[in-house]
Parts: C-alpha cells; structure tokens; sequence
C-alpha cells in the first residue's frame, strides 16, 4: 500500500466521507479558557488581542519564507516534516480495525508523527493527536504505533544518499454510516464554525484543533486557519502552541522578538512537548552550551506524561555531545521509570543511560533486547549493533540515538 503523504489510511472495508467528535480534554480545555476570558479585564483582553495579531502576522510572515527555503535547498526538504516531502514507498502492515473498539463502534482519527530514518526504520513512532466518537476507547492508538513500527519505508535523499526525516501522517479508522453513528457531525460543525466566526473563543479553539487533524472535512480558508491558531495558542491550548512554534521555527523564519519570548516563557512554564521542541531547537544553534534554557527545558521535558518526549529527553541527557548537558543520573532515573518491552527506541534509551552510568554489563543486556525487539519488526540494525559493540568495549554512546541532523523531534509544518 502507498499513500500520499496526509492521507488517511483507513481499514480496508470501512470508508466514511463525513465523520462528528468528542475530544473531552480539549472540549474542557475551550470551556475552561472561556469562563477565564469572561472575567478578564479590558487591559488583560486588548493585550491578548494584540498578541493574537502578532502571532497571527508572524505565521503568515514566516510560512511563505520558509516554504521558499524548503523549496530551493533539498537538504532542508529531506529532513523537514509535512507534505513537501512525501515518502517514495510505504507499504503498511497488520492494517486492521482494533477488536475491541470495533465491537463497541468506536471510531478514530490520529496524527501520526515519525522518524525514517537513513537506512528505512520507522524510528520514534509517536501519537501527536486525536479525536474519537467515544472516551473510553483504548486501543487506537497502540494498534497505529504498532501498525507504523511494523511498515517499510524508503528514506529521504539528499544528493541521492539517504536521510533521517520526520514525516506525519492522518489515520482514519471509521466505521461505515448508519451502523454507530460517525465521527464528525456536519451539523456540528457548521454550528461550530459559524460561532468561531462570530468571534467565539471556545469554538475557535476547537475548530483549530480539528482542521489540525482533519483539514478536509472542516474547510477553513487560510485567513482563518491561521487566526484560530493564534487565539488557540495565546489562549494556551497546548496543541497549538506546539503548532505555532513549529511554524515559526521552520528555515527561512525570522519571527519576531515578542513571538519567540511568548513561545519561551510557555516552554518554561512546563508544557513538555513545547519544552522538549524548544530545547532540541536551542540544542541546533551555535554555542548551545552557554544557553541558560535547555537544561531546565530537557529535565522537564524527561519527566513529562507522555512517554515519547520521556524517551527524546532522556536520551539527549544520555548521550548529547554537549557534556555540560548530559545528567546520565537523570537520564537513567526515566529510564527505570519507564516500560521498554517490545519498544527498540526505549530499550535503545535505556541502554545508552545505563552505559551512561558505567554500567556496561546492563547495558549490553538492554541494546541486546532492544535488537531483538528490532528484528522482530525487520529494522536495519547497523547503528544498533556498533552501539552494542561500544558497550561491550566499556564506552558509552555519544552522539544521540538517531541518525538525524534534524535533532528537533517532528518540528515542521
């Protein structure tokens, strides 16, 4: 099977053209910055305005330039996430409904973000976001990880070598209509729509939120697009905050000095996936040592809830070439907090802290479970094996745990 790059992949009987939502953290989340908003004070406000607008301006500065950049140098669209750089085979495996959420009529959309690496691997396979029919579906997103782990890809070129490069993807799972329902409700959206419209904030939020996942069905032009994203982001929603610091932080970006202050102070402030984004960019810039920010922003990040920003943070605090950032003390505290079974990246991070620590002898063990996880899913296990050989010969591994130029974990579009 090849799919464009964005396109869904649907299970193969089930197709449905217009699918209505539940997404409780974010529905909770609009409600909650509304009830904020209506007690503000008419300073807090025209502030919030003006902010919209500058983030709004430096999206749609920053888009063009960067599309410019990633257009005329191909090193920069082989490593760069999103549409511009589609992948030349995909063949998916195991592409089947999960049991138990069919059995219930349960339905899903999810954006899938990761790592191909130089030699095909489906590294770092990670859920960025979804919306479902249900709260209490469970399934979705571990039969998709598996279903990517399991894939073979072609990597990206650059001078016709092969590249490390992240890549996003939509995944569908529907049910046909009439049987339970469906996902997106066209008359909910409309309603929706025609409220973000009249300038209601919780609406915009939320409107964001889907055209993110399911741009199709909600058909925002561009003008739009991008001013939900900004009131999304100024509100603090943590997507499109995310989102917004993606955008800004593409080549060819020179974002004003307010946008990247606003994207910094939230990035310290705790949202992980914005804190582990933002270090890795720092991380990619000159003298990164002397930045004051990314050790706090790495630590934070390493102890998030979500287990892919864990495993990237901890990893860099394992192995980073930058030996005033490394804590293998830390790195190895995630690590033990964490279940690799069956996961090559984990067991991969696992490994790299305990060499961290001078504890070969585990750390063979663990990179010797993390190949055999590998060879399950048919990964190239070249890198893996020369990280084995380095703790067999008592060496950590220094130098990260991909093969990416592009260390920012599914920064792009």
């Amino acid at each position: 099977m090849t799919p464009p790059e964005k396109q869904s992949v649907v299970a193969s009987w089930a197709v449905a053209l217009l699918v209505s939502a539940v997404f409780t953290g974010i529905v909770q989340e609009a409600h909650a910055i509304d009830a904020a908003s209506a007690g503000e004070s008419t300073e807090r406000t025209a502030r919030k305005a003006r902010l919209v607008e500058l983030i709004d301006k430096a999206v749609t500065d920053c888009t063009p330039g960067a599309l410019r950049s990633l257009a005329s140098d191909p090193s920069l669209r082989a490593r760069n996430l999103g549409p511009e750089v589609p992948p030349k085979t995909i063949k998916l495996n195991n592409e089947e409904y999960p049991i138990g959420e069919l059995s219930v009529g349960n339905q899903a959309m999810l954006v899938i973000s990761l790592l191909v690496d130089a030699m095909g691997n489906p590294r770092f396979v990670h859920v960025d976001r979804q919306i479902t029919n249900s709260t209490s579906t469970n399934g979705f997103a571990s039969r998709t990880i598996l279903m990517f782990r399991s894939g073979t890809y072609s990597p990206g070129l650059q001078g016709g070598l092969p590249v490390a490069a992240w890549r996003r993807y939509a995944v569908t799972y529907a049910i046909p209509m009439g049987q339970s329902g469906s996902i997106f409700d066209e008359g909910k959206i409309k309603l929706d729509l025609k409220k973000a419209r009249a300038g209601e904030e919780s609406s915009q939020i939320m409107i964001s939120y889907l055209d993110s996942i399911a741009p199709a069905q909600i058909k925002l032009n561009e003008v739009e697009r991008r001013h939900y994203l900004a009131v999304a982001a100024v509100s603090g929603e943590r997507s499109a905050l995310l989102r917004v610091a993606q955008l800004l932080g593409l080549p060819g970006c020179k974002a004003p000095e307010e946008a990247e202050t606003f994207i910094r102070l939230h990035a310290m402030s705790g949202e992980s996936d914005l804190e582990l984004f933002q270090a890795t960019r720092l991380l990619q810039r000159p003298e990164p040592e002397t930045n004051p920010d990314i050790s706090p922003m790495l630590h934070g990040a390493a102890h998030a809830n979500d287990s892919f920003v864990q495993l990237w943070a901890a990893g860099i605090l394992a192995t980073t070439p930058i030996a005033t950032l490394r804590d293998p003390m830390a790195a190895l505290e995630i690590a033990q907090s964490m279940d690799v079974k069956g996961d090559p990246d984990a067991g991969e991070m696992v490994a790299a802290a305990m060499a961290a620590n001078g504890r070969y002898p585990d750390a063979v063990r663990e990179e010797t479970a993390a190949i055999k996880a590998a060879k399950k899913l048919h990964w190239i296990d070249s890198l893996m094996q020369q990280r084995l050989a380095q703790y067999s010969a008592g060496k950590p591994w220094i130098g990260y745990l991909c093969d990416c130029d592009q260390l920012v974990p599914g920064g792009g579009l």
